[in-house]
């Protein structure tokens, strides 16, 4: 079976994923094995009826995004507490300007075009970190319009995504392709190798690790 289905896998049996957190009747959360960031989690709904479909589609059902937005809760607080246990903020004066709040840092969302066939919803801190991010794709799919935040369900009948979601190669092109790589405000142009520079270094100024502290 192509790695697309294997979340179809974890849904029929929950422990055969080495990164469960948590398991109920209507979702399984799981840590992303691919983490795109220092927390990346993911929100598997069991579902029959919306697994298939797309996100966009998917979301347009009131009820279900009220359901969804439960496990959304409970995915964010697995989320802070595991990146406060491992992460504190470096010292910074008392303007509002230093204050740092874990909930601003943690974006929930769904890829347009999802890379694997059942439906998920995306919990990942806004550090990008990590070694498994390697390439311009891996970037902006969080970092564009090609990640639909949670709150921006229902799309509009208008909205560019919903009017091209089954089209690839043009959401692709527009978020992925012809979109620089920006962060912090700083347009990094296909300059993916100094992106990934900025980041190490801005995380390292901010953060701490707890893990190496108690070493």
């Amino acid at each position: 079976m192509s790695f697309k289905y294997v979340f179809n896998n974890y849904i029929k049996f929950p422990d055969a994923c080495n990164t469960l957190v948590f398991n109920d009747e209507n979702v399984i959360i799981i840590k992303d094995q691919f983490p795109k960031s220092v927390c990346h989690y993911l929100i598997i709904p069991k579902s029959k009826k919306f697994t298939n479909l797309n996100p966009i589609i998917a979301f347009d059902d009131l009820e279900f995004r009220e359901l969804i937005s439960i496990y959304i809760t409970k995915a964010k607080e697995l989320v802070k507490n595991d990146f406060l246990s491992r992460f504190q903020i470096k010292d910074v004066d008392d303007s509002n300007n230093n204050l740092f709040d874990i909930d601003d840092y943690i974006t929930v969302g769904c890829h347009t075009i999802p890379s694997l066939v059942n439906l998920h919803i995306h919990v990942i801190t806004n550090d990008f970190k990590s070694d498994r991010l390697k390439n311009r794709k891996h970037y902006n799919s969080f970092n564009t319009g090609f990640l639909i935040k949670f709150d921006e369900f229902p799309l509009s009948k208008d909205d560019f995504r919903r009017v091209n979601f089954k089209n690839e190669n043009l959401i692709v092109d527009k978020y992925i392709k012809k979109t620089d790589l920006i962060y912090n405000g700083e347009n990094f142009g296909n300059k993916f190798k100094l992106l990934k520079i900025n980041i190490d270094k801005s995380f390292n100024k901010k953060f701490y690790s707890l893990e190496k502290k108690a070493e």
